[in-house]
């Protein structure tokens, strides 16, 4: 189902729930567009479910508490970046999503969920299959995974290493054939 497909340049994605770190993408958004203009970055998720959160009322739920605090962040910097290369898409089919993985260039993946999740995320998988290079944060999956197949990213917490993660998404911007090389001759072994 994941194949490769035709890259559309500068295309970046968003494909997983918005509570594993939706918000540090749109936080790196402005500067990542300052310096490709030609970016864009696609968001699949549902509105309505942030806007859900985001209207949640009081709770004394620390994870829930978190979780309205990004929606809110979220649902404001999305109305702030439409013009500025961020496209809402919605939720979409499978095979929509295959498709758009490969025209992707980059899976923005900036993992910082607020509670324990799964520790192998399939989302990096397809963008793999895909031949769009994810630029991870080694939250979900272990470090010595992802980074031994060629997938770039930084440890966490975020916070301490958004620069680099920046980075990172600059340099696959810039120049991404290395990155598939280096992924793919991995992955097949």
């Amino acid at each position: 189902r994941f194949a490769p497909g035709q890259k559309i340049p500068g295309r970046c994605i968003w494909a997983s729930s918005h509570d594993r770190g939706l918000h540090h993408a749109l936080e790196l958004w402005p500067a990542i567009r300052a310096e490709h203009p030609h970016a864009e970055f696609h968001i699949f998720y549902d509105l309505e479910g942030i806007q859900k959160f985001a209207a949640m009322g009081p709770t004394d739920v620390p994870f829930l508490l978190e979780l309205q605090r990004r929606s809110i962040y979220e649902v404001e910097m999305m109305k702030r970046l439409r013009g500025h290369g961020v496209v809402l898409r919605g939720p979409v089919s499978r095979e929509a999503m295959a498709a758009e993985m490969a025209r992707a260039e980059v899976l923005l993946y900036a993992t910082s969920t607020v509670r324990y999740t799964e520790t192998f995320g399939c989302t990096v998988l397809e963008a793999m299959a895909s031949e769009c290079v994810p630029v991870i944060v080694y939250a979900d999956a272990f470090q010595e995974l992802w980074a031994s197949r060629g997938v770039p990213g930084v440890a966490t917490p975020f916070e301490e290493h958004a620069v680099e993660y920046e980075q990172w998404v600059l340099e696959v911007l810039e120049h991404p054939a290395p990155y598939l090389t280096e992924m793919l001759t991995h992955t097949s072994t």
